[in-house]
């Protein structure tokens, strides 16, 4: 939030009525406004800016914002012990802080002395800062949120250093060419670093991403760690990490590493990671390691575990799709290789991994239930089929309709929790079951739907956003994907021809099957009965649309084309799916929109919640 102020230095005095007459002093924040092609001896106004961030920076107090103009800003950053912003206002790829290999790009060091408010580093890049700890950025005992900034060609052993109980919070940055002797962003002594939607590129270190020591966390949602040399993630010595919605690939060393750490990832997607020895997607080494709804594809290493290789800890696989991973030693697990340790795979994909997939030497404790293991695997609910992907020579590992991995996994898995989330962030429990691998199938996600057709029927269910439909018979692969909250409206939208009629129809339906006779004016959706009411979808109506046979209902389209219905749900329990479409009537045709699918759930219990697309 910037503010402004009529002068630089505000100081405003109130007398308060009381008996004894008391005077109070209050200094108001103040905005000062820097530009580098200022000249020298501004006093920080908007009209007459200071020329450097550091003179800001030096006379800055509590609350107050520094505003950057773009240029190139050739400082070293030492922030005071009070709470500010920093705010580059053309954003970073115009406001540039280049540190010139002279020291830290940026130093927040000093103890708050009057506020427990963050400071704030927003919309700049920081460049060739360089230090034995902290080229990029110092963080020590204090708090800094840095949102929309960039940190380029910072070096040092630890360019980034974030320790003794700071708390740092990164959204939507990125961190490009920084090299490390040891970790590049190091989070330690008890510090907490939180990062969002952060992306990390073609930087080196032994870790790129790096959390140690008793009481240290690391947070990481929607980040994207790839073509790195070093470890993706590295966890050690009781630290926790929790890892959700990332993306770890393509780094010259394993996916993630955790020595005697407490870590858990999930909705994650591990691949083409080449380790320098073992573990090629994830290596863990004792503390307890939980994966859940995650893929670990087509990852390497030279000794063995290609995909994961545990040793004497405590972990869980829970949901995971394990495939087309490799490693040099055939005597040992290509895709999960345990030593020691009590270990448990459910509901989990291994295929194409070599063999063995699951290797277990004397020691370890593994139990592997409701899974599918390619060369079978000893225990409860195991198979050995095709999962049937969808295009695994070409990455989708998504399931294809007829999968004997939909809606056969465990719903109370002994080992880990369920997570919400399959590894692309869908629901994980689709229609009361749940299915086996990373992948939780949705009918249309294999072909992305009916893809918009010119001059057909509009057709929408509570926001669902489809695109336009398909004509009869066009074989184009749906349906879509609505929620409903049970004891909520539905609501329906249509659009296709001036005053036409409309039918609303709903079932087991398939777009590829259904067909339409011309002469007759018959329309057949086809299919076998719905599975969930048992009548039949296989239906035909009449050209003028009146015939309501069941299932359908009609209505017609205003002089514009369109029309919307909108009703309270009958009281449907949680769980109940089926698919509604519509036929838009036209002169001498007729128009069959995409597909909808409509799930009803019960928005208290897990999983739970509102409509989403």
């Amino acid at each position: 939030m910037l503010r402004s102020s009529a002068t630089v230095f505000c100081v405003l005095t109130l007398f308060l009525c009381t008996t004894a007459g008391a005077q109070v002093t209050l200094n108001l924040p103040t905005t000062y406004y820097v530009d580098v092609n200022a000249p020298p001896g501004g006093i920080g106004t908007d009209t007459n800016p200071f020329d450097s961030i550091q003179t800001a920076l030096n006379i800055a107090g509590n609350g107050d914002d520094i505003i950057v103009r773009p240029g190139t800003y050739h400082e070293n950053l030492v922030m005071p012990g009070v709470s500010l912003a920093i705010i580059g206002s053309g954003g970073l790829a115009a406001t540039l802080v280049d540190a010139g290999f002279l020291g830290r790009a940026v130093t927040c060091a000093t103890p708050m002395a009057t506020s427990v408010i963050p400071s704030r580093l927003e919309g700049l890049a920081f460049r060739s800062g360089m230090s034995a700890s902290g080229g990029g950025l110092y963080l020590t005992g204090r708090d800094l949120v840095v949102v929309d900034c960039k940190f380029v060609n910072n070096i040092g052993s630890q360019p980034f250093q974030i320790s003794s109980g700071a708390v740092a919070t990164f959204t939507n940055c990125e961190f490009t060419n920084n090299s490390g002797t040891f970790h590049m962003l190091s989070v330690s002594g008890g510090a907490l670093a939180t990062l969002d939607n952060c992306n990390f590129h073609n930087n080196s270190a032994d870790d790129i991403v790096s959390a140690s020591g008793q009481n240290s966390t690391l947070t990481l949602t929607d980040c994207d760690i790839d073509s790195n040399i070093g470890s993706g993630i590295g966890i050690g010595s009781n630290a926790t990490a929790t890892i959700t919605g990332c993306t770890i690939e393509s780094n010259l060393g394993s996916g993630i590493t955790c020595i005697n750490a407490n870590t858990t990832i999930d909705s994650s997607t591990i691949r083409n990671n080449s380790s320098v020895n073992w573990g090629g997607g994830v290596y863990a080494l004792f503390g307890q390691t939980t994966l859940r709804s995650s893929q670990i594809l087509n990852n390497t290493a030279p000794w063995t575990g290609g995909g994961c290789m545990f040793r004497f800890g405590i972990t869980n696989i829970n949901n995971c799709t394990v495939a087309g991973n490799a490693s040099g030693i055939i005597t040992g697990g290509r895709g999960l290789h345990y030593e020691g340790g009590v270990n448990a795979v459910e509901n989990s994909i291994v295929r194409g991994n070599g063999t063995p997939g699951i290797f277990a030497d004397s020691n370890a404790i593994l139990t592997v239930s409701f899974s599918d293991i390619e060369g079978g695997f000893a225990g409860p609910n195991n198979f050995d089929a095709d999962p049937l992907f969808v295009d695994a020579a070409n990455g989708d590992y998504h399931l294809s309709p007829g999968s004997p991995c939909i809606n056969t996994g465990d719903l109370s898995p002994s080992g880990a929790p369920l997570s919400t989330n399959d590894f692309e962030g869908e629901p994980r429990i689709a229609f009361g079951l749940v299915d086996i691998g990373s992948d939780e199938y949705f009918p249309g996600n294999a072909g992305g739907g009916q893809g918009p057709r010119a001059n057909l029927a509009l057709f929408d269910i509570n926001g669902a956003g489809t695109p336009n439909g398909a004509p009869v018979s066009s074989l184009l692969p749906g349906p879509y994907y609505v929620r409903i909250d049970m004891n909520s409206n539905i609501n329906f939208d249509f659009e296709g021809m001036p005053n036409q009629p409309v039918l609303c129809m709903y079932g087991n339906m398939n777009v590829g099957a259904a067909t339409f006779d011309p002469l007759t004016g018959n329309l057949d959706i086809g299919g076998p009965p719905d599975p969930l009411t048992g009548y039949p979808s296989g239906i035909t109506v009449f050209i003028d649309g009146t015939s309501l046979m069941f299932p359908g209902f009609g209505a017609v389209t205003d002089g514009t084309g369109k029309v919307s219905l909108s009703f309270l749900l009958p009281p449907f329990p949680p769980g109940i799916l089926t698919t509604f479409q519509a036929a838009v009537f036209r002169p001498g045709g007729c128009s069959i929109t995409n597909a909808v699918q409509v799930e009803i759930i019960d928005p208290q219990s897990p999983g739970g919640g509102p409509a989403i697309n």
